[in-house]
Formats: C-alpha cells, sequence, structure tokens
C-alpha cells in the first residue's frame, strides 16, 4: 500500500462511540428477507426464540441450539431471515441469554434480541464499520481502532476487560487483543500511552468491547469509542 493511499485512508477516517448498559448489547439481530411476512418474533428466555411468519412457525429451542452461534447457523440455514451476532459472542450458552418478550422492529427493519446481563454477566459493545444484517458496507480494506474505554461497573466477583477481535460477518473469535482484571464500582478510564496509543483491528475484522464477569455478576456501564480507517 502506498504511502499516499495510507495518507487518503487516515483522512477519510470516522469516529465511533458505543454506550451500552444493563440488558442493552444487542446479542442476536435479526432482519426478514424481502419475501418474508413476519407475524411476531418472540423470545422465551430459558427456552427458544419462536418466529411466526407467513410459511409457518420456527422454534430455535436452545436445547438444540445450545450457543448463540449455533441459533443463528440454524435462523440464516432456514432462509426467512438474515441473523448476525452483534456484541454477544458464539459460544455464549443460549439458554437465559436472551431478554424474555416479544421483539418490536425496529426503524431499520431490524429484530434485536438483547443480551440479559445478569444471566450472561456480560456487557459488551461491537466497534463495527457496519452494524447492519446483513453486511453491506466494504469493510475490506478497512479497520478498527480503539482509543479508550470507560466503564463503571459492579461486579460480585472476578471480572475482566477484554477486546475481542471477530470476524465481521460469522462472529467467530480470532483472537483476544487486550484482556485485564475489572475495577468494580468505580468509573474507570482505559487508555494507551496517554491517548496517543491505540488498539488495532487487522482489515475487515470487528473489535467486541466487553466486561465479563468470571463466576458472578456485572452490572453498569461501559462506553468504548475510537475510529474506523
Amino acid at each position: 500500500m502506498s504511502r499516499d493511499s495510507l495518507e487518503i485512508r487516515r483522512l477519510l477516517a470516522k469516529g465511533i462511540v458505543g454506550q451500552v448498559a444493563d440488558d442493552e448489547s444487542v446479542a442476536i439481530r435479526l432482519k426478514a428477507k424481502l419475501e418474508t411476512e413476519v407475524t411476531s418474533v418472540t423470545i422465551t428466555t430459558a427456552t427458544d426464540i419462536t418466529v411466526i411468519t407467513g410459511a409457518g412457525t420456527s422454534v430455535y429451542d436452545f436445547a438444540t441450539y445450545t450457543t448463540l452461534g449455533e441459533v443463528i447457523d440454524k435462523i440464516n440455514a432456514d432462509g426467512e431471515f438474515t441473523a448476525r451476532i452483534i456484541d454477544g459472542l458464539r459460544d455464549i450458552a443460549s439458554a437465559s441469554a436472551l431478554v424474555n418478550g416479544v421483539i418490536t422492529i425496529s426503524d431499520f427493519g431490524y429484530y434485536d434480541a438483547l443480551m440479559d446481563t445478569s444471566e450472561t454477566n456480560v456487557i459488551a459493545y461491537n466497534l463495527s464499520l457496519d452494524r447492519g444484517v446483513p453486511v453491506e458496507k466494504p469493510i475490506n480494506g478497512h479497520r478498527i481502532e480503539i482509543k479508550e474505554i470507560v466503564y463503571t461497573v459492579t461486579i460480585s466477583a472476578a471480572a475482566r476487560i477484554r477486546v475481542y477481535q471477530v470476524d465481521a460477518i460469522t462472529g467467530q473469535v480470532e483472537n483476544i487483543l487486550y484482556d485485564k482484571a475489572g475495577v468494580t464500582a468505580v468509573e474507570t478510564t482505559i487508555n494507551w500511552a496517554a491517548g496517543i496509543g491505540k488498539i488495532s483491528g487487522d482489515d475487515g475484522k470487528d473489535l467486541i468491547v466487553a466486561v465479563v464477569g468470571v463466576g458472578g455478576t456485572v452490572t453498569g456501564d461501559l462506553t468504548a469509542s475510537g475510529y474506523s480507517v
């Protein structure tokens, strides 16, 4: 890559800020395909996602599809919706992971299954170039940079602050770029080299910032800021 193209890329950098609190992280985002007539999408937190469309009823049973990754793989295979993990992780157990109730379609045409913080013990935000479903922006040739993380959480046991690099399409975790013990009940700011440094992902990858409880609950809020370049 030439020096000129690198400079142009830097000049076109776009700032990104994500803020989430308890039960606000989007675990799974669904979008109906054009030919799908949706009646309802309902979460029964302990047991399943039930989708009723003009074609009938589909039940995604958490006893069968035991992780969020398995749930979205099955939904995508069935072909009526496109499903993507946004702020969640593929290996989170699906049973009790999602906020209970009927999901209302958003102004952008999405059905968002939110992550139940008290059950998953995770508060997370995906600093993605494209949080839509399906991914439509040209993600190759772009990368995410994190400049700062601010969190205020109550941690009942050990917790970690982590930055995961994940595949933007599949949500597969590729590696953990940052991992540090969490601090409880105090607003905590994390940056690098007095704000000059950053964490950079690879081209076309997403970076998920997460407060992860290890053997205990996590409640509070999280802000992550950076750039897509």
